[in-house]
């Protein structure tokens, strides 16, 4: 196992970290992450549904997603570590004609951040972006206070590009609207095929 020091976290090895596409056998495993990770994931997660930390309520996401990334509007992906599934991301809104973008989110397992996880796996979904999806910008949005995700885009190459009052309905402000930072991130070798 190759791991370096870094504060008091030892950071996993990049080979070790994989993205896959969603599968409904996810469902049980991000239920538990769901619900093991309540309070780590309000800091900047959307406010859910009742349920959503369910079985029943991960597969009703999961079928969605993949029927979103039949349609081509979506890439759902689990992230994991040594084949086991320790958060997920998605390329979602993605959008052709004149925009060639898509909009990133994700989130890890806390017992994974601030190893390295988050940061290798966004990379891996902006190569993905970059190379076969052929957009030519990808955008996220980071709630205000929620500084981690901030930092694992900026290592990624991604620039504040505004601030928006009242962007996202999240679960850390009790279900009220919170000001978020967006990012951005473009394709400079954009081929402009897609």
């Amino acid at each position: 196992m190759t791991a370096q020091r870094q504060d008091h976290h030892v950071r996993v090895a990049p080979e070790r970290i994989a993205l896959r596409l969603l599968l409904e056998e996810d469902a049980a495993r991000l239920a538990h992450l769901e619900r093991v990770n309540r309070e780590h994931l309000l800091t900047g997660a959307p406010v859910r549904p009742e349920g959503w930390a369910t079985e029943e309520g991960q597969r009703r996401m999961i079928r969605s997603l993949r029927t979103q990334l039949e349609a081509g509007s979506a890439v759902p992906l689990v992230i994991t570590v040594d084949d086991e599934v320790v958060g997920r991301l998605t390329l979602s809104g993605v959008l052709r004609g004149p925009a060639q973008w898509a909009s990133l989110g994700y989130w890890v397992d806390a017992g994974t951040s601030g190893r390295g996880v988050a940061s290798c796996a966004v990379r891996e979904a902006v190569d993905l972006a970059f190379g076969a999806l052929d957009l030519h910008r990808v955008e996220a949005s980071v709630a205000v206070g929620n500084e981690a995700s901030g930092r694992v885009l900026e290592r990624n190459g991604f620039t504040q590009i505004g601030l928006a009052p009242q962007y996202l309905r999240l679960g850390s402000a009790g279900g009220g609207w919170a000001d978020c930072r967006l990012f951005q991130r473009i394709n400079p070798a954009w081929r402009g095929e897609g």
